[in-house]
């Protein structure tokens, strides 16, 4: 009950409120004294950036607004027009205090303003939204309140937004039956892959023909929408999915093995029966003898993690295949 009357509250707070607007007037002159040396950067530090992952100075601006700042002035600073502004004063917020955090986090579900940052040595682009959520549940913040981790999941969920987090947090929502209409809603209107993947989780036949034709965009798979469609039949592998994975077997086994052929050949041992063991055997027939080695190699992979004893003559035959290539 308390975690319905916290959805109601935050809901109602999300229809009457947006992002507030900045009031440098509410900083301190030391607090704007930090702001300046920040306000003009585009792009965010990580913690350990560069090849060597040296840690960075102390006196860098998250620290010094961590340490001298205030809770409002950092709530204050979420606000700013700023999208580095914004991130950086969120970041030392989760560090003081969760629950001005979460009130934060809950108007920026609709902040798709990018900015750039570094993973290690590597730059990329996310949404602010996003990475107050990454921030939100990182190691450097605070622990967390189940609650709010549940509510905030809840939130991606039910309001409509851009959001990468929404697809996650619907992948984590899978089998939880209170969440199925929704995600089956969001599978059809927003095409998100994680909702399709989470569709698939609750088996049911109905939803067949929304996982096979639906083409998906979004993580975890942006660049390999097969590979969403493969993977949501491995979780799922009903009859009448076969014909469909048959039909893609030339496509898949006619190029390099990757993302796709890997979850493609998980799907069809997952059926356990003949006919998937007959689809798998195709792999023999490739003509070109580098090519059906990688693609043998693939499949070995798919049958480590499938332990049934109908494959046993086809691990078998790869085996003696993988011994003729050495020899």
């Amino acid at each position: 009950m308390k975690f319905l009357i916290l959805i109601s509250f935050v809901l109602a707070s999300l229809q009457v409120s947006a992002q507030s607007q900045f009031n440098g007037d509410k900083l301190s002159n030391e607090a704007k004294g930090i702001v300046s040396l920040i306000e003009n950067d585009d792009t965010v530090p990580s913690n350990t950036m560069g090849l060597h992952a040296g840690y960075l100075p102390k006196d860098y601006p998250l620290t010094l607004l961590r340490e001298k700042l205030t809770i409002e002035e950092l709530v204050e600073l979420t606000n700013h027009n700023s999208p580095i502004v914004r991130w950086y004063g969120f970041k030392a917020l989760t560090q003081r205090s969760e629950n001005a955090a979460f009130q934060v986090i809950t108007s920026h579900l609709q902040d798709t303003i990018q900015i750039s940052t570094y993973s290690s040595c590597l730059e990329r682009d996310e949404f602010v939204g996003d990475y107050f959520l990454d921030v939100f549940r990182g190691h450097e913040a605070i622990s967390h309140d189940s609650l709010h981790s549940n509510t905030l999941d809840s939130l991606l969920i039910f309001t409509p937004n851009k959001l990468e987090a929404r697809n996650w947090a619907i992948r984590r929502a899978g089998k939880k039956l209170k969440y199925y209409s929704k995600i089956r809603e969001v599978a059809i209107t927003d095409r998100l892959a994680g909702a399709v993947i989470a569709l698939a989780n609750f088996k049911r036949a109905e939803d067949a023909d929304i996982i096979m034709e639906m083409k998906v965009t979004g993580e975890p798979f942006r660049h390999y929408p097969l590979a969403t469609t493969f993977f949501a039949i491995s979780k799922f592998p009903h009859p009448k999915f076969l014909p469909f994975l048959e039909d893609h077997l030339q496509q898949i086994m006619s190029k390099p093995p990757g993302v796709e052929s890997s979850f493609f050949y998980q799907a069809i041992s997952n059926y356990n029966n003949k006919q998937g063991g007959v689809l798998l055997a195709r792999g023999f027939q490739i003509n070109d003898k580098a090519l059906r080695s990688k693609h043998l190699e693939e499949l070995s992979r798919a049958l480590t993690k499938n332990s049934n004893p109908i494959y046993k003559d086809l691990r078998k035959r790869i085996t003696t295949e993988a011994k003729f290539q050495v020899d």
